[in-house]
Formats: C-alpha cells, sequence, structure tokens
C-alpha cells in the first residue's frame, strides 16, 4: 500500500488500511442497505472478538511460524503477536481490546 506516490508502507500493521474504506461501506449501506439493519449490529461481531479474542487455529498458527522472523523484525507485529508461544498458539486466545474501542 502506499500512501502517496513517493512512500511505501512495508508490510505490517499499517498496511493494512485503504483510505475511505469505511466511508465506503457506510455509504454503501445507506444507499443499499436494509434500513432495519443497524451500523452497530453490522460492526458488533467485530468489536466482540477484538475485546473477548479469537481463537488461534492451525492456518493462523501455521501462518505465524512461517512469517515469524517478520512478525519479530517488526514493532507493530512483534507488540501484537508477543503474547504468543509457539507451543501455545493452537489454543490461545488472540484479542486486542483497542480496536474494539469505537
Amino acid at each position: 500500500m502506499t500512501l502517496s506516490s513517493d512512500t511505501f508502507v512495508p508490510p505490517g500493521p499499517m498496511a493494512g488500511g485503504v483510505p475511505g474504506f469505511f466511508f465506503g461501506l457506510w455509504e454503501a449501506k445507506q444507499r443499499y442497505g436494509n434500513p432495519a439493519v443497524t451500523w452497530e449490529s453490522l460492526l458488533r461481531p467485530s468489536i466482540d472478538m477484538a475485546r473477548e479474542g479469537v481463537e488461534v487455529g492451525f492456518s493462523l498458527a501455521n501462518a505465524m511460524e512461517v512469517n515469524s522472523d517478520n512478525i519479530k523484525n517488526d514493532p507493530g507485529l512483534r507488540y501484537r503477536f508477543q503474547e504468543f508461544d509457539l507451543l501455545k498458539r493452537l489454543t490461545h486466545l488472540s484479542s486486542d481490546p483497542h480496536l474494539a474501542v469505537y
């Protein structure tokens, strides 16, 4: 992802955003969505998962193993995944209460 034509954002936690993404979702909901379905009800499952955690399954644990050098070398990823021990990954609940604040 690039922030501008001359700024490259390397892989990591800051590389996942697209400017205007949530505004676009909001606009699509306003124009084409069911009025009986609230924005809060659409976001609630993600908020709850961020707050309460998501079980780390085989695919995520494997992806983390394959990318362990990238995780260790990136300050944001290292901070986010520092709690993971290779032996405990498959039973761990991954959560991030900061993502649950809206």
